[in-house]
This record gives structure tokens, sequence and C-alpha cells, in this order.
């Protein structure tokens, strides 16, 4: 699969890189926040951290969706990306993945929270990144760097 940086498309430790800039800023406007590998849960992105947690209980598959758009272009996520590339997705949002019914309802609760944009028209998602980072603090560097290496094997 692939990850989108910017206006192009590039692998794992470029991205990461690039991400660290962002994380600094973050951390610069919220003193009491953690970069690293514990969330990212003050002020602004509180928010987030708690409608995740809700989510991990309502749809499990919800939330995989969510880790995976974590470390995707935060305005431009294909859903045909999801959609090609279900077969590495993972037991548990590959039958989401290849059923658009399933996708559908997923994609309904993400954005009940307000956690994706989606664009049916041009078959697009997007979501804040702030929301990215809340995402990606909250999981090891094993776990990041798992998904980052799945989104970086050609799919499409």
């Amino acid at each position: 699969m692939y990850l989108l940086s910017r206006s192009s498309f590039t692998c794992s430790e470029e991205y990461l890189a690039d991400d660290r800039s962002f994380r600094t800023a973050i951390g610069k406007l919220s003193p009491d926040s953690s970069i690293g590998n514990r969330r990212l849960c003050s002020g602004l992105s509180w928010g987030a951290c708690t409608s995740f947690e809700k989510i991990e209980k309502i749809s499990p598959a919800a939330a995989e969706l969510l880790r995976f758009c974590a470390f995707l272009h935060p305005d431009a996520i294909p859903e045909e990306l999801i959609i090609n590339g279900a077969a590495e997705l993972g037991p548990t949002l590959q039958p989401v993945a290849t059923d658009p019914i399933s996708l559908d309802a997923t994609l309904v609760i993400l954005r009940k929270f307000s956690l994706v944009r989606r664009n049916p028209g041009k078959s697009m998602l997007s979501m804040h990144r702030l929301v990215q980072t809340v995402l990606q603090d909250s999981m090891s560097e094993e776990t990041q760097r798992m998904w980052v290496s799945e989104q970086c094997e050609p799919s499409i």
C-alpha cells in the first residue's frame, strides 16, 4: 500500500521524519502533552481521545480503520486504497473493506464522532492532523512501524 505525504508518494522513515515538525509544534501548544508512545491527551486533543475510546468499544473495525488512516495524507485518503488493500488490512478490517455496505456503516460511525470527513463524489476521506497525532501517540513504536510498513506495500 502507499503512504501519502504532502503531494507525493513516500514511505515510512521519510513520513515519520516529516511528521516530527508537526508534533513539535503541537507540543509547544500544550506544555503538558506527551510526544512519543503515550497519548497526546490534553487541551485540543482530549475530545479525539475520548471519541476514539468510545469507537473502540462500538466497532473494532472502525478503530482499525482510524489506525490505518493515521499514517496517510490527512487531506487525501482514497477509499480505493482501503478497498484494494483489503487483503493486507488484517482480520478485523478486511471483511469491512471488501463489503461496500459494511464500509459505509463503518464510515458513518467515524463521521458521527467527527473523526473523518467523507467526500463521496471523489471517493476520498480526510481527517484532522491532530486526530492523526493522537492516534499515532496511542500506539507503541512497534505498532506504528507495522502500520507504516504495511502501507508501503504496493496494492494499487
